[in-house]
């Protein structure tokens, strides 16, 4: 039953984080051009701006990418890697946590939610994977 819980959670957080990325690399994209547009930035700041943009987008596929790994790995019957599943989960919680306390926009709930998930999964690896 813990494995159970360990494979659906990994997977849902996983999906989540790297289609994530495509949400935030191509459907919140317009959004951050469009308010660059209407203030007076220096061009060059603007596209940096859009670089890093883009960069969270592919660390979020890649994190994404990383957790589904796990579960895969899980799913094989090998070992999970704990410390991966750790750094993402904790980073994402806190991120999560610090983001809703700075701007108070509940959208940012998410994250915690995903992070939550990825270090519950952690705790819960079989003893043998740990």
């Amino acid at each position: 039953m813990k494995q159970k819980l360990v494979s659906i959670l990994l997977l849902f957080a996983g999906l989540v984080i790297a289609l994530g990325s495509i949400g935030h690399s191509f459907g919140g994209v317009a959004k951050v051009q469009a308010a660059l547009s209407n203030r007076s930035f220096p061009p060059d700041l603007a596209r940096e701006i859009l670089v890093v943009w883009h960069f969270a987008g592919g660390c979020m596929a890649v994190l994404g990418m990383l957790v589904l790994w796990q579960w895969r790995e899980l799913r094989m019957g090998r070992k999970a890697q704990p410390f991966i599943l750790g750094i993402i989960g904790l980073f994402y919680l806190s991120f999560g946590v610090s983001a809703v306390l700075y701007t108070n926009a509940a959208f940012f709930s998410v994250f915690i939610v995903l992070g939550a998930c990825v270090l519950l999964c952690t705790f819960l690896l079989p003893k043998g994977d740990v």
